[in-house]
């Protein structure tokens, strides 16, 4: 009788380490397929991130031959936008954001500067580490593809909670660098037309008031597509190396279960041979 009990527990141990063994199998085809779609996807984020660079290095060199003096110097930030997106899976790409804004902008601590979130994920950890400071909140917006309509819409809203007050916006986004490497940088947005009036250089261009005002508008939609392009293609690469090291670490536990699977069941068929054994010796 106990090696019968024996051998059933056997048995029960089998069944499991079998069901567990199919379930990391699943996981594993999962991140393997995640890891071709993220690579795929990587691909066109690459062409889209090089497309929109064009045009925010276009905007960026006309500021700086104006010899427009940098936000940063002339008055503190009272709006700053984190560009994040919807999904997780990809390594430290929301929480180390959330890191870089409670750590190294001391100025986010501040009353007056507000936080605008862009993504669903950065959203409930600005809300834990800086409840006081976050006052807009947008999601969906490269879900399906980021829509340079969409990011229109998004600066209408930030320059509608501004008030008409003039502003100054700093972007705080994730850059790509290459498939292993990407950095959290902060850059200065212009949204005030009289800075750009006013700059060093601007009497070298014959502007009116309302053509400025129309440019530093068009000026922020770029660079926020821009710094939404870069991190949807740091996103990918990230996701692509978190899949990539989910399937190896998979691969690893099936190697495993494998072996324990295979001494356990060694173990029940030379229990059966001693049972067999031992009963014909008896008789």
């Amino acid at each position: 009788m106990p090696t019968n009990l024996s051998l059933s527990r056997a048995m029960a141990t089998l069944r499991d380490i079998q069901n567990r063994l199919k379930s990391v199998k699943n996981i594993s085809k999962i991140t393997q397929s995640m890891k071709m779609i993220a690579s795929t996807k990587l691909v066109r984020a690459q062409r889209l991130r090089e497309q929109s660079g064009l045009f925010a290095t276009a905007t960026h060199s006309f500021l700086d031959h104006v010899a427009l003096q940098p936000a940063s110097t002339t008055r503190p930030y009272r709006i700053v936008l984190a560009m994040s997106s919807d999904k997780g899976l990809c390594g430290s790409i929301h929480s180390g954001l959330a890191r870089y804004l409670r750590a190294s902008t001391p100025s986010v601590k501040e009353a007056s500067v507000g936080i605008v979130s862009l993504g669903a994920k950065i959203k409930p950890q600005l809300e834990r580490v800086l409840a006081g400071n976050h006052a807009l909140a947008f999601w969906s917006v490269s879900r399906q593809g980021i829509d340079f309509s969409e990011v229109l819409d998004v600066c209408d809203d930030v320059l509608r909670y501004a008030a008409g007050a003039e502003i100054d916006v700093a972007l705080v986004y994730n850059e790509f660098k290459s498939m292993l490497v990407f950095n959290t940088v902060c850059r200065p947005l212009v949204t005030s037309p009289s800075d750009v009036l006013d700059a060093r250089d601007a009497g070298m261009y014959d502007m009116d008031k309302d053509e400025v005002e129309n440019f530093v508008q068009y000026s922020m939609a770029v660079r926020v597509y821009d710094a939404l392009c870069e991190g949807a293609a740091a996103e990918m690469s990230t996701r692509r190396v978190a899949m990539e090291n989910a399937t190896k670490n998979a691969g690893e536990i099936i190697t495993r279960l494998t072996m324990k699977y295979n001494r356990q069941r060694q173990a029940c068929i030379t229990s059966e041979l001693v049972d067999i054994i031992t009963g014909a010796s008896v008789l």
